[in-house]
C-alpha cells in the first residue's frame, strides 16, 4: 500500500463521521437557509414595500375608468326678503314712527344627481404615471432579492463557520484519547524498566494540554452555534445540530463569465439602472404636464324649488391648457442634473463591484492552494507519528518525539479543516458579490 492510499484512508477514517447521516434534529444548509428566509424580519419588511407597490399600481390604473358619484342637497330656511313703506291717518300707536315694516318668506331647495366623470385625455400623465410604479415595483422585487441573498450568505458563513468547529471539537477529542494512549504506553514502558519516568510525566503534560485544546474547541463550537441560531432567527436557548458535507471538489470556474455577470447582475446595478430609466420617464412626465387635459361630464338631476320642479340630463366637457410654467423647466433641470449623478455613481459601482469579485476570485484560488499544501501536510505528519510511535515502542526514540508528533499531526489535520471550509466560504463570497450560482459559470 502506498503513501497515497495511506493519506487518504486515513483522512477518510478522520472526517467519516461527518458522512454519516445526521440525527433527525441535524439540519443541513438548505434546512437553515429555508428557515433564516421565513423567518427574517428584514425580508417581511422588503415584501411590505412590494405590496405598497404594487397597490400604487391599481390606484393608478383604476383611473382610466369612470367615476360615478350621487350628489343631493336639501334647504329650507326663513328670511326677511323686504320692506313695504305705508303711512297710517290717524297714526298707529303701535308702529314706532314706522313707515316700514319687513316681510318674512320661506324657502325650500332640494336636489338630486347622478354624475359620471370620465377624463378623455391628460397628455399622457397616467401612462407616465404607471411606468414609474412599475418601475418602484421592480426596484421592491430586486431589493427583496437583494434581502434573501444576504440573509443565504449569512447563513452560509455562520454555517460553515460552525461546521469548521464541529470538525475541529470532534479532532480535539480525537487528540485526547491519542493522549490517553500515549500515557499509557509510556506508564506500560516505565513499568517494564523500559524508558524512564519522565516519559511519564511528559505524557501526562501533553494529555492536559489536549484537554484544555478540547475545552477550547468545545467552546468555540458552542459561539459558532449561537451566532447561527441568531442569523437564522433562532432562539439562543434552541439546542441545535448541523450537518454537512466535508469534502473537497476542485471547480473550473469561467473568471470572464463571473466578472459579466456580475455587472449585469447584481441587485445594486441594476437598481441603479432603473433609477436612470426612471429619470426619463420623470423628464416624459414633466412634457406631459404641458399638455392639455380633457376632461368629460355627464349626469342625471332632479331638482325642486318650492313649486318649480326641474329634471334632465346635463353634458359637459372641461379643457385645462398650460401656456406658461417656470417651475416645470426647473424641475427639468434638476433632473437631469440627477440623471447625471447617477450616471456617476454607476461607474463607481460598477468599478467596485470589479474589485470585489475580482478579490473573491482570488481568495477562493489562494483557498485552493492551501487545501493542496494541507493534504500534504497530513500526509507527512501521519508518516512521522506512525515512525516516532515504533521508534519509541523498539526503545529507539523518546516520548517527546511522540507527542510532538501528535501535536503535528493535530495542528495539520486543523489546518487541512481550516483550508476546506475557508474554501466553501470563499466559494459562497464569489456567488455573493456576483450574484450567481457557480454552477452556472463553470
Amino acid at each position: 500500500m502506498n503513501k497515497k492510499i495511506i493519506l487518504l484512508l486515513a483522512i477518510f477514517i478522520f472526517f467519516l463521521p461527518a458522512y454519516i447521516k445526521a440525527s433527525e434534529k441535524s439540519l443541513t444548509l438548505e434546512e437553515c437557509i429555508n428557515f433564516a428566509l421565513m423567518n427574517n424580519s428584514s425580508i417581511e419588511v422588503a415584501q411590505k414595500q412590494i405590496d405598497v407597490t404594487g397597490a400604487n399600481i391599481k390606484e393608478i390604473n383604476a383611473g382610466k375608468y369612470p367615476r360615478i358619484y350621487v350628489l343631493g342637497s336639501a334647504r329650507k330656511c326663513e328670511y326677511q326678503t323686504g320692506y313695504m313703506d305705508f303711512s297710517l291717518s290717524p297714526p298707529n300707536p303701535d308702529l314706532t314712527d314706522g313707515k316700514q315694516i319687513y316681510l318674512n318668506s320661506d324657502n325650500f331647495d332640494a336636489s338630486m344627481a347622478v354624475e359620471v366623470s370620465q377624463i378623455v385625455y391628460d397628455g399622457g400623465e397616467r401612462h407616465i404615471k404607471l411606468i414609474a410604479a412599475q418601475l418602484e415595483k421592480e426596484n421592491a422585487e430586486i431589493n427583496m432579492e437583494a434581502v434573501k441573498e444576504d440573509v443565504s450568505y449569512k447563513v452560509k458563513v455562520a454555517f460553515y463557520s460552525a461546521l469548521k468547529s464541529k470538525d475541529q471539537f470532534r479532532l480535539s477529542e480525537e487528540n485526547v484519547k491519542a493522549g490517553e494512549e500515549h500515557l499509557k504506553l509510556a506508564k506500560a514502558l516505565f513499568d517494564a524498566g523500559l524508558v524512564p519516568q519522565v516519559d511519564t510525566v511528559t505524557a501526562e503534560v501533553a494529555l492536559t494540554r489536549a484537554s484544555m485544546l478540547f475545552s477550547q474547541a468545545q467552546n468555540e463550537y458552542n459561539k459558532t452555534i449561537n451566532n447561527l441560531n441568531t442569523v437564522m432567527g433562532r432562539d439562543l436557548e434552541q439546542t441545535i445540530d448541523i450537518y454537512g458535507d466535508n469534502s473537497y471538489v476542485s471547480l473550473n470556474i469561467n473568471e470572464k463569465t463571473v466578472m459579466e455577470r456580475a455587472i449585469t447582475g447584481r441587485c445594486e446595478i441594476r437598481q441603479i439602472n432603473l433609477a436612470l430609466s426612471n429619470q426619463e420617464d420623470s423628464v416624459s412626465n414633466i412634457e406631459a404636464l404641458i399638455k392639455p387635459t380633457i376632461n368629460a361630464n355627464a349626469g342625471y338631476i332632479v331638482r325642486n324649488n318650492n313649486s318649480i320642479g326641474r329634471k334632465g340630463f346635463y353634458f359637459e366637457v372641461g379643457l385645462n391648457l398650460p401656456i406658461f410654467n417656470v417651475a416645470d423647466r426647473a424641475e427639468l433641470e434638476k433632473i437631469r442634473a440627477k440623471t447625471a449623478e447617477a450616471e456617476k455613481q454607476k461607474e463607481l459601482l460598477v468599478s467596485a463591484v470589479k474589485l470585489e469579485v475580482k478579490n473573491a476570485l482570488l481568495d477562493l484560488k489562494s483557498t485552493e492552494s492551501c487545501i493542496e499544501i494541507a493534504e500534504k501536510e497530513v500526509e507527512l505528519a501521519l508518516i512521522h507519528l506512525q515512525i516516532s510511535e515504533g521508534k519509541y515502542k523498539q526503545g529507539a526514540g523518546t516520548i517527546m518525539e511522540v507527542t510532538n508528533s501528535q501535536l503535528n499531526l493535530m495542528k495539520s489535520k486543523t489546518d487541512y479543516i481550516n483550508a476546506i471550509y475557508n474554501y466553501k466560504i470563499a466559494l459562497a463570497t464569489v456567488e455573493h458579490v456576483a450574484n450567481i450560482k457557480i454552477e452556472d459559470v463553470r
